[in-house]
Order: structure tokens, then sequence, then C-alpha cells
């Protein structure tokens, strides 16, 4: 069993929040993009989302969240999902064996993966070209 000094409930418990909230969050996306029940969800409990993930309600902040992300405050959208630019930049280094040039990291980042590798490059956003 784990015990501390009272004194750091607080941070253990604010801790411990945000990185359950991060891993939950995590989890519900990519049952949300591959559209499966995981084993440890209940299947009524998928059920009820595959039903609220459709509705009006949803598809509205989801879209209002999108814009949000890629706001006028500077940044853009990419398509790394929920990857952090670092995490890409590191998976990219590993593949590439050499250090991306950061053209290589926005172009990683800001172009659609295309379906044949005869179509022409597809920008994420206007933004991004």
């Amino acid at each position: 069993m784990c015990t501390w000094e009272s004194k750091y409930n607080l941070v253990i418990a604010t801790t411990f929040e945000r990185r359950a909230s991060a891993r939950l969050s995590s989890w519900l996306k990519k049952v949300w993009d591959t559209d499966q029940r995981p084993g440890w969800m209940l299947s009524h409990v998928f059920d009820d989302l595959r039903v609220y993930w459709n509705t009006n309600k949803f598809k509205a902040m989801s879209e209002q969240a999108k814009k949000a992300r890629g706001s006028l405050k500077g940044g853009s959208l990419h398509t790394g999902g929920a990857k952090t630019v670092g995490t890409i930049t590191r998976e990219m280094e590993k593949e590439l064996e050499h250090n991306p040039i950061e053209l290589e990291d926005f172009k990683k980042t800001h172009v659609k993966k295309k379906e044949d590798e005869s179509d022409s490059n597809v920008w994420v956003e206007e933004r991004a070209e």
C-alpha cells in the first residue's frame, strides 16, 4: 500500500485526475476512430457512445473544437491527431535514420495522407500551403 504525507494530497489528486483524463480521452478517441468495441468496454456503453457520437450536438461540438484547434491564434490543423509534432519528429528520425529538417516535419504533419502514390499533395488547410 502507498502512503504519503497529507500535504501532498492536492498535488497527487490533481496529477492523477489530469493523467487519467488524458488516458481516458486517448482510449475513447481510439474507439471513435476504429468504431470497434475494446474488451474493457461494456457493450451497452459502446452502443450508447456510438449513438451520442452520431448526434448533431456532438458533431457540432466536434466541429467547433476542430476550428478552435486551428484558430486564428497562429496555430494550424495537422494530420498527427493526438500525437504532438515532437512525437512525430522522433518517429520520423527512426524512420528516416536522420534528424528531419523543419520542411520535412511540416510536410509530414500538414499534408493529408494519399490514397494512391500518384495523387498530388493535398494540404490540410489553405494556411499550411
